[in-house]
């Protein structure tokens, strides 16, 4: 009993998991929050299926999982937030992320960061209407048609044109970006946030705007 207290003192399910093993980690069919730091700097490896009764995932929820390997959201998701740094430093997710229709916010830190960055997917789709993403590229309409991340993109080559209607390319949307080619930015624009094409040594290609 002191255990269990501890681990919700500390922000952790311990109820989250029903199997775990060397290639899986499966929630539970009743699980409806995914609570903060739950699988923070897990050396857990392979897939995480998040069931369609979640609602959250938590801040920081698996944060540094750099042995995770893919996402999957089931069908008929309820998912509506993923909380900043949610999936950040998993540098083995690969594949497709597909982020459901169900997804009314996701957050950003304090310091900009987003929620998968440093994730290496091959390529996002989105069913949200609050997230569209165009390109690989995923965007925010709820605060104004801003980039949020660009995902998807380490293997792309050839010419961006962000959306016409994108007002704000935020702080590290591109950073660490591998694009090659040409980025065009519409004249919507109106801000750039710092570092948003930090580290970025891949993209060779020019800015243009139209």
């Amino acid at each position: 009993l002191n255990a269990l207290k501890k681990l919700i003192q500390k922000g952790l399910n311990p109820n989250f998991l029903y199997r775990t093993n060397s290639n899986t980690i499966t929630f539970r069919n009743d699980t409806t929050k995914i609570l903060d730091y739950c699988c923070y700097r897990s050396s857990r490896t392979g897939t995480i299926t998040i069931p369609n009764t979640v609602t959250e995932i938590g801040s920081y929820a698996f944060y540094y999982c750099p042995s995770i390997t893919s996402v999957t959201f089931q069908e008929t998701s309820t998912l509506t937030t993923i909380k900043e740094y949610a999936f950040y430093y998993c540098l083995s997710l690969t594949g497709t992320l597909d982020i459901p229709a169900s997804v009314t916010e996701i957050t950003r830190s304090a310091q900009g960061a987003d929620s998968f960055q440093f994730g290496n997917f091959n390529s996002i789709t989105s069913s949200s209407t609050n997230y569209p993403v165009s390109d690989n590229v995923l965007y925010d309409v709820k605060t104004g048609g801003s980039v949020y991340a660009v995902l998807g993109s380490n293997n792309y080559v050839g010419t961006l044109t962000l959306r016409n209607d994108t007002t704000h390319i935020v702080r590290y949307s591109f950073y660490s970006c591998k694009r090659t080619g040409d980025l065009v930015i519409p004249d919507t624009v109106i801000f750039m946030g710092g570092m948003c094409f930090g580290n970025s040594q891949g993209f060779t290609g020019s800015l243009k705007s139209f």
